[in-house]
């Protein structure tokens, strides 16, 4: 078991990338009276499951396009020690499967081109000869379309298809500029935290010539443009409860600031105890919150509550450790 995961890797994307895509499935949910508690957790697994696979054949196939380049860093590779013949093998398994879900999709033509693309995002960021990852921007812009926003609206257009929710144009560009912002923040966050790797295999990232200037403002930009974009979905949405929770979570790292030396970030940071702003609130706050006032409406859907803290339990338990320690 082991193994498996860290040649899957669960531990980089099970508890940081799912949450926040099954946000905004959660707010279809909060608007729907209609929707019955067996159609939502059968959704909200197929999509869980659909984004599993995904997130497993993009972790093995950048650890296979990855090879030389982390032998030349010191970089621990899961899938250098495998010959061709095995590590085909062990990606072609995500690949079939991901296959069988896009035939259950095929009656839902928004969510098949989402999910597809997703796909098709990720490949072209790591297989050469496209190696979008060593192209800056367009690299950039890859990863955080495959990471973030393709499966947060396939993730959407899955639930609108089967609740009937009709989503406006507007909603979706919303929907996608949030979710693409904090997938940038995200890929950026990354190749800070790995440059002195990427710098040693040779690898170029975009991050190697940004200066502090620009970090700053490039951070400034994409924070606005995530800000603007998720307010703006929680003006649509008409619950002000959910203000709330943003509110209880700025007391929350207020608290955490106060306390400790803790170091709040956009996307770049000079100490080792730092926090992603709002990292924390997409993980925790707002899917709990929103969970709890569908709940609160139709106590039935406690159900859906439990089973997102039993799936996702260390975001919400770190939460509460730092508060009581």
């Amino acid at each position: 078991m082991t193994n498996l995961i860290k040649i899957i890797r669960a531990t980089e994307w099970w508890e940081y990338k799912f949450p926040p895509i099954l946000v905004i499935p959660y707010f279809i949910i909060l608007s729907d009276t209609n929707l019955k508690l067996s159609t939502v957790v059968c959704s909200v697994l197929f999509i869980i499951a659909a984004l599993v696979v995904g997130a497993i054949y993009v972790s093995i196939l950048n650890d296979i396009t990855d090879i030389k380049e982390d032998a030349i860093a010191g970089k621990n590779n899961n899938m250098a020690k495998h010959s061709r013949v095995k590590q085909f093998f062990i990606l072609s398994i995500p690949i079939c499967l991901a296959l069988s879900f896009c035939w259950f999709l095929r009656e839902n033509n928004f969510a098949l081109a989402f999910y597809v693309l997703s796909y098709v995002s990720f490949t072209l960021y790591s297989v050469p000869p496209f190696r979008l990852k060593k192209r800056g921007v367009l690299g950039l812009f890859a990863d955080a379309s495959g990471s973030q926003m393709l499966p947060t609206l396939f993730a959407v257009t899955f639930v609108s298809h089967y609740s009937h929710h009709q989503l406006s144009t507007i909603e979706i560009l919303a929907i996608a500029a949030w979710s693409l912002s904090f997938g940038l923040r995200g890929i950026l966050w990354h190749q800070f935290h790995d440059l002195d790797n990427d710098v040693r295999s040779g690898l170029y990232t975009i991050v190697q010539r940004m200066g502090r200037r620009t970090t700053i403002a490039t951070g400034l930009l994409i924070i606005t443009i995530e800000l603007i974009a998720f307010l703006w979905l929680m003006y649509a949405i008409g619950n002000q409860y959910l203000y709330i929770a943003l509110l209880l979570y700025i007391i929350y790292m207020l608290y955490r600031i106060k306390k400790t030396d803790l170091e709040i970030i956009i996307i770049k940071y000079t100490s080792p105890n730092f926090d992603i702003v709002m990292n924390v609130f997409y993980q925790v706050f707002l899917p709990i919150a929103t969970l709890i006032l569908i709940s609160t409406n139709r106590p039935e859907f406690l159900g859906l509550t439990a089973l997102h803290l039993l799936l996702f339990p260390t975001g919400f338990y770190r939460v509460i450790k730092n508060i009581f320690n």
